[in-house]
């Protein structure tokens, strides 16, 4: 299977590169390659991680990017999650997939690089997003959801747009 491909660790980066690149257009017809939607979620030779960051912020495709999720979890790298935290911020339509890959990685350390990131950036979609990794991924974290609530609560809103997605974290 996929998920456990001894060939896939064995290759260089620009071999990389070229397989993930190969795999994405395989994806973008009409009638996508099921094989090549596999070897996006399931890679995680960190040679590509770069790369897999990249698409993940240009790729428009709504199944390559829920696909790019998983690659970009599997890096398991600094710089991974830091690109999965800055996910909450600019996610438009992988909101779930955005959320697992959180989920799945989710520990002390991220939890405080997303309040932070939260608190610098004073972002609503951010903190919405965050509230739902929360609430849907990460169960029994009521101290997370309370550091969450602490950073918003002062925020001085005053666009009524901005107070009602506000609302999802207050109330949660």
């Amino acid at each position: 299977g996929y998920s456990d491909n001894i060939v896939l660790e064995k290759l260089n980066k620009e071999q990389c590169f070229d397989l993930i690149n190969i795999a994405i257009e395989l994806c973008k017809g009409d009638n996508p390659v099921r094989s090549a939607e596999s070897v996006i979620y399931y890679f995680d030779n960190s040679s590509a991680e770069d790369l897999l960051i990249e698409k993940l912020n240009i790729e428009t495709k709504e199944k390559i990017v829920e696909n790019l999720y998983s690659a970009v979890r599997n890096m398991k790298t600094q710089k991974s999650r830091f690109a999965l935290i800055d996910r909450l911020f600019n996610e438009k339509m992988q909101f779930w997939r955005m959320s697992d890959a959180l989920g799945e990685i989710f520990d002390n350390k991220l939890h405080n690089k997303a309040v932070k990131e939260i608190k610098e950036r004073k972002n609503i979609d951010g903190a919405n997003n965050y509230m739902s990794t929360l609430n849907d991924f990460v169960k029994n974290r009521n101290k997370e959801k309370i550091d969450l609530l602490d950073v918003v609560i002062d925020w001085d809103i005053k666009d009524k747009l901005e107070l009602q997605k506000l609302k999802y974290v207050l109330l949660e």
